[in-house]
């Protein structure tokens, strides 16, 4: 009897021991998550390719080719219910759901398209000393994201 009492006893104990180890688990993982999405801006936007293009315009440039380029939520998600009928099609149909995804990849290519051009078209209408200073904002970034790249790799 001494033994069952002796296990009710204990029991409390190793269920805040295993609370204890469970949150400490958790708090590494969301500190890892913190430390990892931290840093720059582009860091945390995951700001690459063309898009440091834009970033390294000034912020009036940016917002005026936004805006220039804005398309609405529906356009976004005009696909999303083909998709969803495609998914729960018994049998599933993986011809739909190319086509679905073969709709969205054209209308972000466009998207691309028309991005470029109005950033190719602002960058033609800067002067040199313009063109200079976006030039070195662009440099700038990317020595910014080679050196954050290299700590981040470095385990830093």
């Amino acid at each position: 009897m001494e033994t069952k009492t002796g296990r009710r006893k204990l029991m409390p104990v190793i269920l805040g021991v295993s609370l204890a180890a469970n949150l400490a688990v958790l708090a590494a993982v969301g500190a890892a998550a913190l430390r990892h999405h931290g840093g720059d801006d582009y860091r945390r936007k995951g700001v690459s390719g063309q898009a440091l293009y834009l970033k390294a315009l000034p912020v009036a440039d940016r917002r005026a080719l936004r805006d220039s380029f804005h398309t609405t939520r529906s356009a976004r998600t005009q696909h999303y219910p083909r998709m969803l009928e495609a998914l729960r099609a018994d049998p599933f149909d993986p011809d739909l759901a190319q086509q679905v995804l073969a709709a969205q990849r054209g209308e972000i290519l466009a998207r691309q398209d028309r991005t470029s051009a109005a950033w190719l078209a602002r960058i033609a209408e800067m002067s040199g000393p313009e063109r200079a200073a976006y030039a070195d904002r662009l440099d700038d970034l990317l020595k910014h994201r080679r050196a954050g790249r290299t700590a981040h790799q470095a385990g830093g």
